[in-house]
């Protein structure tokens, strides 16, 4: 399968410590792909070293196959919190002058229009704005103006309200529709809700999990919660089991847990089948670290 971005073995290191430990991605043309992971579990590292921003680096990053692809800088998008476009002027005068960067030809309609997607209109005339979710807005807006074939956003919901987000949302999805392929990281996973195709998780500098959202969703539904006479055989049976605090033991559904329970005679007192919330699925694999 060709892929739109795709890194192999990248590897960041500082003195001994690997920061980023063999990291392969795959991010499928015209998807949303959302990667996970605490803070300084590498995330950002990984974007900076993505968008060519003087991170030095091992393995490879391809876009489209191609190793030299950030040399053509029209053709991504980018925003990172403490990185990417700054705002001299206005922000309207900014985002046409980006999208003729882009060789976008209907600039100004496309400038206003993403003005009212992101309920920028009255700060379309003004210059650099304190508020740091506004801030987010705008450099968001001048990361997808013209719609560039591949977006590459750091947290960009770190500073908004449940609303922004909203709005934010609806644009990247529109975005999606006309063409674009994204990678979005977040400290929390819900965050990609009713957004995201393909999941990661990076854990401290490895990536744990790559999945997509119809292997995670079966995943989350194939959950069972058994109440049983002896836990620590059951524990035994299954590894990956979750001891609960109210006496019931989390365990996948493999189509033969009464058959096993019964074969080794321990008996159930209850079960039944539980949706996992996506946070707390990937909670399993941060091994004690915990989302923010």
């Amino acid at each position: 399968m060709t892929y739109i971005l795709e890194t192999k073995d990248l590897c960041i290191q500082k003195g001994k410590k690997l920061l980023l430990d063999h990291v392969s991605i795959h991010v499928k043309e015209g998807t949303i792909y959302g990667l996970g992971g605490v803070n300084a579990s590498g995330k950002s590292l990984l974007v900076k070293a993505l968008c060519n921003s003087g991170v030095r680096f091992r393995g490879e990053v391809m876009i489209n196959g191609r190793l030299d692809a950030f040399k053509h800088h029209n053709l991504i998008g980018i925003y990172l919190d403490d990185f990417g476009p700054l705002i001299a002027g206005n922000l309207y005068h900014n985002l046409v002058a980006k999208a003729k960067f882009m060789k976008v030809k209907d600039a100004h309609d496309q400038a206003v229009a993403l003005l009212q997607a992101l309920d920028l209109e009255r700060y379309a005339h003004e210059g650099l704005t304190q508020s740091a979710s506004v801030l987010s807005l705008e450099k968001i807006a001048l990361s997808i103006i013209g719609k560039p074939p591949l977006i590459v956003l750091d947290d960009p919901f770190a500073h908004l309200s449940p609303t922004q987000k909203g709005l934010v949302k609806k644009v990247l999805e529109h975005c999606k529709k006309a063409g674009s392929s994204i990678l979005m990281t977040s400290s929390r996973i819900e965050d990609f809700d009713g957004l995201a195709d393909t999941y990661g998780l990076l854990v401290k500098g490895k990536l744990a999990v790559e999945m997509d959202s119809c292997d995670l969703k079966q995943k989350l539904s194939n959950k069972l919660h058994v109440r049983v006479d002896d836990v620590k055989r059951l524990c035994d049976l299954y590894p990956l089991a979750q001891v609960l605090d109210d006496g019931f033991v989390v365990i996948e559904d493999d189509g033969k847990v009464n058959k096993t329970l019964l074969d080794q005679g321990i008996k159930v007192y209850e079960i039944k089948r539980v949706k996992e919330s996506k946070a707390h699925y990937f909670q399993n694999f941060l091994g004690g670290e915990s989302h923010d």
